[in-house]
């Protein structure tokens, strides 16, 4: 038996019939009979553009720079994806500058959570200040995130008037187990109040 491609750009045929696409478009593939070449057969192959399943966090208004005793509204968080997953928790750690652990009330009075998904109303807040520098956002056996559906997650929250000063990085991640689906990562400042 002998096989042939139409187009090899498109997709490849081995000696043994395997098929292996190499890029979107149509072939034709034909297996030949090497006793009787009159005797052959063909199938024709579509070979798909690859769809990448994607889970992206973005980062819109921020924190930059706060003072300490501040209230702040530091932004939003928009979680979406081209897939529906679940099982999905949401990461959220602090760091200083040089890449160390903070807790949470070594900075903030009150660092508070509040998420709307698509066009339903926003829940909570939800205070997440605490002795941790890592929390973890979602109900008991995460939560889903269907296709096209934005999730937006909006920070606010108040700096203890004796809180750290200095650069930090507040890091988010999706994950589902130990695999993190998407991240981001936001610098902002806490100085001093001077009188």
């Amino acid at each position: 038996m002998t096989w042939s491609t139409s187009d090899e750009n498109v997709a490849t045929v081995d000696q043994n019939g395997i098929v292996k696409a190499v890029a979107p478009g149509t072939a034709t593939i034909t297996a030949t009979s090497d006793a009787d070449s009159s005797k052959k057969d063909s199938c024709v192959v579509i070979v798909e553009p690859e769809v990448v399943s994607k889970v992206t966090l973005e980062t819109e208004g921020a924190l930059d720079e706060i003072l300490q005793g501040q209230e702040f509204a530091g932004g939003t968080v928009i979680l979406s994806s081209n897939y529906d997953v679940d099982g999905v928790m949401t990461y959220v750690r602090l760091k200083d500058s040089e890449g160390n652990d903070v807790n949470f009330d070594t900075i903030f009075d009150e660092f508070n959570l509040s998420t709307k998904v698509g066009e339903c109303e926003i829940e909570g807040p939800y205070n997440m200040t605490g002795a941790h520098s890592v929390f973890i956002y979602g109900p008991d056996g995460g939560f889903a995130i269907e296709a096209g559906v934005k999730q937006e997650t909006y920070i606010t929250g108040k700096v203890n008037e004796n809180g750290a000063i200095g650069e930090f990085v507040l890091i988010t991640e999706v994950r589902k187990g130990e695999k993190v689906l998407a991240d981001s990562e936001h610098e902002f400042k806490v100085t001093k109040v001077t009188m």
